[in-house]
């Protein structure tokens, strides 16, 4: 997985509209609905050490999952 300090970046091919973050367990610990562009970034710093899932949906409906470590 990815590793992330404080910042995570999210950049897609398409116009971002929603974003979260899920923890091991599939718990929502981050979510964010609006108009991001193609890349925006992400303040994780409250996050405790561990892997997450990131899930990304663009605006024509396109929805992607990456899973990162937390530093």
């Amino acid at each position: 997985p990815n590793p992330a300090g404080n910042q995570l970046t999210v950049a897609v091919s398409g116009q971002l509209t929603k974003m979260e973050v899920f923890n091991m367990l599939g718990q929502q610990v981050f979510s964010l609905e609006q108009g991001m562009g193609q890349s925006f970034s992400i303040d994780v710093s409250a996050l405790k050490s561990g892997i997450y899932f990131l899930k990304a949906q663009t605006v024509d409906g396109k929805v992607a999952t990456r899973k990162f470590l937390k530093k």
